[in-house]
């Protein structure tokens, strides 16, 4: 929301849901970081769940900043 706010796109006074995407994907803990890459890949977000528990969100720059620390 922030960054919609700043950008001009938007105002706090906006629902939520107005800055959220629906371009999401599901994966388990165990899964590999390739199957993270081919969401994000796709234009997608990456959620993470253990059965129904809600575990993280995966983007793009998190991405990055992991394979970042791996060099």
């Amino acid at each position: 929301m922030l960054v919609r706010v700043q950008d001009g796109g938007g105002s706090f006074g906006e629902p939520v849901r107005a800055a959220m995407t629906d371009r999401l994907e599901t994966l388990q803990p165990s899964d590999s970081l390739d199957a993270v890459r081919r969401i994000l890949d796709s234009g997608k977000v990456t959620m993470v769940m253990n059965g129904t528990e809600f575990v993280g969100l995966i983007t793009r720059i998190d991405l990055l900043n992991y394979l970042r620390r791996k060099i």
